[in-house]
């Protein structure tokens, strides 16, 4: 009891001659019974902090939040009230650092945060704009390298029909030529026919005296069997030949009429890992396009040459009537880009 009527009596004394802060915790931990040691041993500070602290010398001391810690444990060893004893320690070294640091924070902290609010859509409309034009420039370099080459294609391709007509016209016209010799047998009858009235002119044969005919020409008798006999041996060769010339002119005709077209090739496109495409053939009706699996095979259609974009070059196999073709040297950088005209 006397302990605690001494310690009140000595608070209120200090409190009424308002002493340092450092006289303030020594006559505490006198109160108390506490030498200097024990002091530090119970707040885990050396003797020498101790006794600056009772001596308000701070100048040896570490950062004033450390300083502060170590009043506030000196008078909970000591059973003083922390409030008081912070208020005091922070009138004798006032915090300008958490003064400053108080009337800007808030500015600061209402400055970062739409800050930050405003730089996510920014970045985000940034990000959409680029992809956007990644993907039209990507596009338009496609249709610009998939259209190459292909008027100049087509244009060669076209005169390809009118050839095939062309002939008939002129074997038509050359049967024609060939036809006109034909009336020949029947101008040769014509133009022998006269020659048959002579004989025929004089009338009917008198019959001369048997003398007479044995002393009078004897061509002049035979001579109606050998007009008959003549057109005999003239008509047949003539026929022959007609035919000859007939079949000569129309033999032509008839492979130059009929012309076998050479099949189409064959191009296979054989996958053996996944490879993205872009195949199209030269009417850019027949493509093939997109993300095609590993063990799968596709055979091309359409008109070729073909364009052909192939991606993961390395694990496609590409055949050509049944021949493996060669992707390595179209290849850069595992895309094959080529014009295929099998």
């Amino acid at each position: 009891m006397s302990a605690l009527m001494a310690e009140q009596e000595q608070n209120e004394g200090i409190q009424l001659a308002v002493p340092g802060l450092g006289d303030r915790l020594k006559a505490a931990r006198m109160a108390c019974n506490l030498d200097l040691g024990r002091l530090a041993a119970r707040i885990h500070l050396t003797a020498d902090v101790v006794d600056a602290l009772e001596r308000d010398d701070y100048s040896d001391m570490p950062a004033r939040v450390f300083v502060r810690g170590y009043v506030r444990n000196y008078a909970r060893a000591v059973n003083l009230p922390t409030d008081s004893v912070l208020a005091q320690f922070d009138r004798l070294w006032p915090d300008e650092e958490t003064s400053i640091s108080v009337s800007e924070s808030p500015r600061l902290a209402a400055d970062a945060r739409p800050r930050r609010r405003r730089s996510r859509p920014g970045l985000w409309l940034a990000l959409l704009v680029l992809a956007g034009l990644g993907a039209a420039w990507w596009q338009g370099y496609l249709d610009d390298y998939l259209g190459r080459g292909q008027p100049a294609e087509v244009a060669g391709s076209a005169p390809a029909p009118a050839e095939i007509p062309a002939p008939a016209p002129k074997a038509e016209g050359e049967g024609a030529t060939a036809l006109a010799p034909l009336p020949t047998p029947e101008d040769e009858k014509t133009a022998e026919a006269p020659a048959a009235p002579p004989v025929s002119g004089s009338g009917e044969l008198p019959l001369p005296p048997p003398p007479a005919v044995a002393e009078s020409p004897a061509p002049v008798a035979p001579s109606p069997p050998a007009a008959s006999e003549a057109p005999a041996t003239v008509t047949a060769p003539a026929s022959d030949a007609a035919a000859a010339s007939v079949s000569e002119a129309a033999a032509p005709a008839e492979p130059q009429a009929a012309p076998t077209p050479p099949p189409p090739p064959q191009v296979v496109v054989r996958f053996r890992r996944n490879s993205w495409v872009d195949i199209r053939d030269s009417t850019r009706k027949f493509k093939l396009v997109g993300i095609m699996k590993a063990g799968t095979e596709h055979t091309l259609g359409g008109e070729p040459p073909y364009n052909v974009v192939i991606g993961n070059a390395r694990g496609v196999e590409l055949l050509v009537n049944g021949k493996p073709y060669d992707l390595a040297s179209r290849t850069r950088g595992n895309v094959a880009r080529f014009t295929l005209k099998p």
